[in-house]
Protein backbone atom coordinates (compact mmCIF):
# COMPACT_ATOMS: atom_id res chain seq x y z
CA UNK A 1 0.00 0.00 0.00
CA UNK A 2 1.21 3.16 -1.01
CA UNK A 3 1.59 5.95 2.11
CA UNK A 4 -0.29 9.20 1.71
CA UNK A 5 0.66 12.50 4.23
CA UNK A 6 -1.74 13.14 6.10
CA UNK A 7 -4.01 15.69 4.45
CA UNK A 8 -3.03 15.44 1.68
CA UNK A 9 -5.99 13.81 -0.30
CA UNK A 10 -8.24 16.94 0.60
CA UNK A 11 -5.41 19.87 -0.66
CA UNK A 12 -5.75 20.28 -4.66
CA UNK A 13 -2.95 19.85 -6.53
CA UNK A 14 -0.83 22.98 -7.44
CA UNK A 15 -1.60 24.57 -10.86
CA UNK A 16 1.83 25.66 -12.54
CA UNK A 17 2.82 29.26 -12.55
CA UNK A 18 2.16 29.60 -16.29
CA UNK A 19 -1.38 29.08 -15.68
CA UNK A 20 -1.77 30.75 -12.63
CA UNK A 21 -1.22 34.18 -14.72
CA UNK A 22 -3.59 33.93 -16.68
CA UNK A 23 -7.20 35.79 -15.39
CA UNK A 24 -11.02 35.28 -16.22
CA UNK A 25 -13.07 38.63 -15.52
CA UNK A 26 -16.54 38.17 -15.67
CA UNK A 27 -19.69 40.33 -15.26
CA UNK A 28 -18.45 43.21 -17.30
CA UNK A 29 -20.47 45.72 -18.93
CA UNK A 30 -21.03 45.63 -22.33
CA UNK A 31 -18.84 48.45 -23.37
CA UNK A 32 -15.81 47.97 -21.50
CA UNK A 33 -12.81 48.16 -24.07
CA UNK A 34 -9.57 45.57 -23.82
CA UNK A 35 -8.02 49.35 -23.21
CA UNK A 36 -10.43 49.72 -19.89
CA UNK A 37 -8.77 46.59 -19.00
CA UNK A 38 -5.49 47.11 -19.24
CA UNK A 39 -6.09 50.55 -17.26
CA UNK A 40 -7.77 48.61 -14.55
CA UNK A 41 -5.20 45.93 -14.33
CA UNK A 42 -1.53 47.93 -15.27
CA UNK A 43 -1.07 48.59 -11.32
CA UNK A 44 -0.47 45.82 -10.36
CA UNK A 45 2.00 44.45 -12.68
CA UNK A 46 3.17 43.78 -16.29
CA UNK A 47 0.96 42.76 -18.33
CA UNK A 48 1.03 40.03 -21.16
CA UNK A 49 -2.40 39.77 -23.01
CA UNK A 50 -5.36 42.01 -22.31
CA UNK A 51 -8.33 40.66 -24.30
CA UNK A 52 -12.29 41.02 -24.16
CA UNK A 53 -14.62 38.29 -25.90
CA UNK A 54 -17.09 39.60 -28.18
CA UNK A 55 -19.45 38.06 -30.75
CA UNK A 56 -18.26 36.07 -33.95
CA UNK A 57 -21.71 37.25 -35.33
CA UNK A 58 -21.63 40.92 -34.19
CA UNK A 59 -18.20 42.04 -32.95
CA UNK A 60 -20.07 43.10 -29.90
CA UNK A 61 -18.43 42.18 -26.57
CA UNK A 62 -19.91 39.14 -24.60
CA UNK A 63 -19.31 40.83 -21.33
CA UNK A 64 -16.03 38.51 -20.21
CA UNK A 65 -12.25 38.77 -21.46
CA UNK A 66 -9.15 37.62 -20.48
CA UNK A 67 -5.99 39.40 -18.93
CA UNK A 68 -2.57 37.75 -18.46
CA UNK A 69 0.02 39.17 -16.48
CA UNK A 70 4.35 38.18 -16.83
CA UNK A 71 3.92 36.92 -12.73
CA UNK A 72 1.71 35.06 -11.16
CA UNK A 73 1.78 37.04 -7.70
CA UNK A 74 0.85 40.18 -9.66
CA UNK A 75 -2.19 38.33 -10.85
CA UNK A 76 -3.37 36.96 -7.26
CA UNK A 77 -3.19 40.26 -6.01
CA UNK A 78 -5.17 41.64 -8.96
CA UNK A 79 -7.00 38.81 -8.15
CA UNK A 80 -7.66 39.50 -4.72
CA UNK A 81 -8.43 43.67 -5.24
CA UNK A 82 -10.55 43.35 -7.95
CA UNK A 83 -13.17 41.03 -7.14
CA UNK A 84 -16.28 43.03 -6.48
CA UNK A 85 -15.02 45.78 -7.95
CA UNK A 86 -17.63 48.22 -10.02
CA UNK A 87 -16.76 48.75 -13.40
CA UNK A 88 -18.82 50.91 -15.81
CA UNK A 89 -21.82 50.00 -13.46
CA UNK A 90 -21.14 46.48 -12.52
CA UNK A 91 -19.42 44.51 -9.87
CA UNK A 92 -16.95 42.33 -11.76
CA UNK A 93 -15.70 38.79 -10.62
CA UNK A 94 -12.10 38.19 -10.98
CA UNK A 95 -10.58 34.69 -11.07
CA UNK A 96 -7.68 32.57 -12.03
CA UNK A 97 -8.99 31.05 -15.47
CA UNK A 98 -9.40 27.54 -16.29
CA UNK A 99 -8.11 25.51 -19.16
CA UNK A 100 -11.17 25.29 -21.80
CA UNK A 101 -12.02 21.28 -22.25
CA UNK A 102 -14.76 19.33 -21.20
CA UNK A 103 -16.97 21.77 -21.03
CA UNK A 104 -20.11 20.00 -22.58
CA UNK A 105 -22.34 21.12 -25.53
CA UNK A 106 -22.00 20.61 -29.22
CA UNK A 107 -18.38 21.61 -28.98
CA UNK A 108 -17.67 18.75 -27.08
CA UNK A 109 -16.46 16.01 -29.10
CA UNK A 110 -17.80 14.03 -25.99
CA UNK A 111 -21.80 14.97 -26.94
CA UNK A 112 -23.50 12.96 -28.02
CA UNK A 113 -27.61 14.01 -28.72
CA UNK A 114 -30.57 12.88 -27.74
CA UNK A 115 -31.65 10.06 -29.46
CA UNK A 116 -35.06 10.47 -31.13
CA UNK A 117 -37.78 8.36 -29.89
CA UNK A 118 -38.13 5.14 -31.42
CA UNK A 119 -41.08 4.49 -33.84
CA UNK A 120 -43.00 2.01 -34.88
CA UNK A 121 -44.75 0.96 -38.01
CA UNK A 122 -48.20 2.05 -38.13
CA UNK A 123 -50.59 -0.67 -38.68
CA UNK A 124 -53.19 0.88 -41.06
Amino acid sequence: PREVEAGAASRSPRRPESDRRKLFVASLSFDVTEGDLQELFAPFGRLTECRVATSRETGRSRGYGFVSFADASDAAAACRELTGREVRGRACRVEVSQPRGGRGGRADPAYSPPSAPATTPSAA
